[in-house]
C-alpha cells in the first residue's frame, strides 16, 4: 500500500503501527485516558497542537484503531471518528448529528443508535446519553477542533461544553493546529478545558528512526540497512532545517532518498512542495500585513532570534513587537527555541524562530519567478555529492537547470562545506579558514558558559555543532575541546606552510585552547612554526615536552 502524505486514516492499523516512532507515550496517555472513562466517571479530554505534518492525525487513528480493539476484546467502549474536514457543520446541532453518523458507521451490530434529520439538540443529546449508558463511553475523535468551534459559534460552545461536563457520555481526542481565540482566551467556554499536548518536532535520531521504517515498509533493505547504521545521522542532520523536524515533511524526504535517478526527485519535490502551497498561502493571507512582515523575517533569518534583535532588525517598537509574537505563538506561527544551549542564555530573553518551517515553501515558490525552488536546491546540493552531480545527463531541460544550480552553489557554497567537515562528511571544497575560525570562536564563547555566538550561526552549522557535542547529556567541556582540536587541524592543513596575516589570529585560538588544557600546546607549537616564530615555538614545545615525556608520540 502506497503511503499517504496527507491523509494517514487512510493506512491499515498494521501499517501505521509499522511506521510510529518517538510517540509511544502520548497515545499510551490517551488510551489511559479511554481506560478510565471506561471504568469511571472521569473525562480527561485531549487536545493535541501541532502544526500542519506534525503527526497529529497519525496519533488519532491509532487512538481510533486501538479504541476499536477494546471494543472487540469486550471492553464496553464506542468510537465516533469524524472526518478530517467536517466542512457540513454550522451549528452544535450539526456536530451531534456528525457524531451520531460516525456512531453507526462503526457499529457492525446495527445496534446503533437511529436519528433523523430533522431531530432536535436535545433530541440528538438524549440518544447520545442513552447509547453511552447501554454500549459504554462514546470517544470522539475530531481534527480541526479550532475550525470547528469558529463553526458552532459561542452558544454552540456553551452547549458542548455543557454537554462535556455534565453528561460525561463522551471523551473527546481532538487536534488544532493553533490555540485560536475559542481556545485560549480566559472568557471563552473551552479555556483550559482540555488536557493539551503540543507535539515536539522530531530530532535526527527519531527522523533516522521513521526514515528506517518507511524504508522497510517499501522493501528498500538497502536504504534500510544505511539508514541504520547511523552513517546516515550526520547527512540527516545536515538537512535538518530544510524540514523542520515535522514528520510530513521528513517522510517527503524519505521518498527523495530512495529514488536514484533525478529526474524523479526534481519532479517529486516539485509535486510534494506544490501540493502543500496552497494550504500556506491560505494561512498566510489570515494574518495582518504587521504580522506577515514578522513572519517572513523569521522565515529569512537562519537562527533563532530574541524580541529585542528582532524589533531592531525590523525597526519596530519592542513592546509592540513582543506582544505580535505572542499572538503568532499561540496561533502555531513562531516558537520557543529550545536547546540545551538556552540554559545558558540570559533568562531574562526568550529566542523565538519560525514555528512552521515548511511556511518557507510558499514564499519561495511566490518569489521563484521560473527559477529553480531554493529548498530543492539546498536538499539537492547537502544531499548529494558533488560527483553525483557532475555525472547528471538528463534531457529533462528542468532536471538539468536544477542540477546546475546545485552543482554551482555546491562548489562555493561555503556554509555547506563548512557543515560537511564539521560533521565529517566528505567536502565539496575546502572550507575558507575564516569559516573555521568563526566556529572556532563560537565554541570559545561556548567554553566561556557563552552560547549567543554559536546560536547566530547559521542553523545548519549550529546543528552540525550540537550533533558533534551531543549536548543533551549536559554541557561538556570536553567535546567542546575535542572539537575544536579538530578544527584546528583542517585549518593547519588548509593554510600548509605559507605564511598569513590571519595566522597570528589562530596562533590566539591555540593558545586559548592550550591555557584550558596544557596538553593542547601541541597545535600553539604547530601554529606557531607554521608562521616561523621558531624561538617561541621552540619554547611552547620544551613546555610541552615536559608535561608528556620525551618518549611521547605527541613530543
Amino acid at each position: 500500500m502506497t503511503i499517504s502524505r496527507f491523509t494517514p486514516s487512510l493506512l491499515s492499523h498494521q501499517i501505521l503501527e509499522d511506521l510510529f516512532v518517538a510517540r509511544e507515550p502520548i497515545v499510551e496517555q490517551i488510551m489511559q485516558r479511554v481506560r478510565e472513562a471506561v471504568d469511571t466517571q472521569a473525562r480527561n479530554h485531549t487536545l493535541l497542537i501541532g502544526p500542519r505534518g506534525s503527526g497529529k492525525t497519525h496519533i488519532v487513528s491509532l487512538v481510533a484503531h486501538r479504541v476499536r480493539m477494546l471494543r472487540s476484546d469486550g471492553t464496553p467502549v464506542q468510537l465516533a471518528w469524524l472526518p478530517e474536514d467536517l466542512w457540513t457543520i454550522a451549528s452544535y446541532q450539526d456536530l451531534l448529528g456528525c457524531i451520531l453518523d460516525a456512531l453507526r458507521i462503526e457499529d457492525e451490530t446495527n445496534a446503533a443508535p437511529t436519528t433523523t434529520r430533522d431531530d432536535s439538540i436535545e433530541t440528538r443529546e438524549a440518544t447520545l446519553r442513552d447509547s453511552a449508558a447501554r454500549h459504554g463511553p462514546i470517544v470522539v475523535v475530531i481534527e480541526n477542533l479550532d475550525l470547528v468551534l469558529d463553526a458552532i459559534e459561542d452558544v454552540g460552545q456553551q452547549q458542548l461544553r455543557h454537554a462535556l461536563q455534565y453528561d460525561r457520555s463522551m471523551l473527546f481526542v481532538a487536534t488544532t493546529t493553533q490555540l485560536s481565540r475559542d481556545l485560549s482566551d480566559q472568557a471563552v467556554p473551552f479555556y483550559a478545558f482540555f488536557t493539551t499536548t503540543r507535539l515536539e518536532p522530531f530530532d535526527v535520531h527519531e527522523a533516522a528512526a521513521m526514515l528506517e521504517r518507511i524504508a522497510q515498509h517499501n522493501g528498500d533493505a538497502e536504504l534500510a540497512e544505511h539508514l541504520a547504521s547511523g552513517n546516515a545521522d550526520a547527512r540527516l542532520t545536515a538537512i535538518e532545517h530544510l524540514a523542520g523536524g515535522q514528520p510530513r515533511m521528513w517522510a517527503t524526504l524519505a521518498s527523495a532518498i530512495s529514488i536514484r535517478t533525478l529526474d524523479e526527485l526534481v519532479d517529486l519535490l516539485l509535486t510534494r512542495f506544490d501540493d502543500l502551497t496552497p494550504y500556506y498561502q491560505e494561512q498566510l493571507a489570515r494574518l495582518s500585513p504587521h504580522q506577515r512582515r514578522i513572519v517572513a523575517r523569521l522565515a529569512e533569518i537562519d537562527h533563532p532570534v530574541s524580541v529585542k534583535e528582532l524589533a531592531n532588525d525590523l525597526g519596530i517598537e519592542e513592546r509592540s513587537l513582543g506582544r505580535t509574537i505572542l499572538d503568532l505563538k499561540e496561533r502555531g506561527w513562531t516558537r520557543v527555541f529550545e536547546s540545551p544551549l538556552t540554559a545558558m542564555l540570559d533568562q531574562r530573553l526568550t529566542y523565538y524562530e519560525l514555528g512552521e518551517p515548511l511556511a518557507r515553501i510558499a514564499f519561495q515558490l511566490k518569489s521563484a519567478q521560473g527559477k529553480p525552488v531554493r529548498l530543492i536546491i539546498d536538499f539537492l546540493k547537502t544531499w548529494f555529492e558533488l560527483d553525483q552531480l557532475k555525472q547528471t545527463d538528463s534531457d529533462n531541460e528542468l532536471t538539468m537547470a536544477y542540477a546546475s544550480e546545485a552543482l554551482s552553489e555546491a562548489q562555493g557554497d561555503r556554509t555547506l562545506c563548512l557543515v560537511q567537515r564539521l560533521s565529517r562528511l566528505p567536502a565539496n571544497r575546502r572550507p575558507v579558514v575564516e569559516d573555521l575560525g568563526v566556529v572556532d570562536d563560537a565554541l570559545r564563547d561556548l567554553a566561556e558558559q557563552n552560547p549567543t555566538t554559536l546560536l547566530r550561526l547559521p542553523s545548519p552549522v549550529r546543528a552540525a555543532v550540537e550533533h558533534q557535542l551531543a549536548l543533551k547529556g549536559g554541557f561538556d567541556p570536553d567535546k567542546i575541546a575535542a572539537i575544536r582540536r579538530l578544527i584546528h587541524i583542517d585549518a593547519i592543513h588548509e593554510f600548509g606552510h605559507v605564511p598569513h596575516p590571519d595566522m597570528e589570529r589562530w596562533i590566539e585560538r591555540a593558545a586559548d585552547l592550550a591555557r584550558r588544557d596544557s596538553r593542547d600546546l601541541f597545535y600553539l607549537v604547530t601554529w606557531l612554526g607554521r608562521t616561523w616564530h621558531f624561538e617561541a615555538a621552540l619554547t611552547a614545545l620544551a613546555q610541552y615536552e615536559r608535561i608528556l615525556g620525551p618518549d611521547h608520540p605527541d613530543t
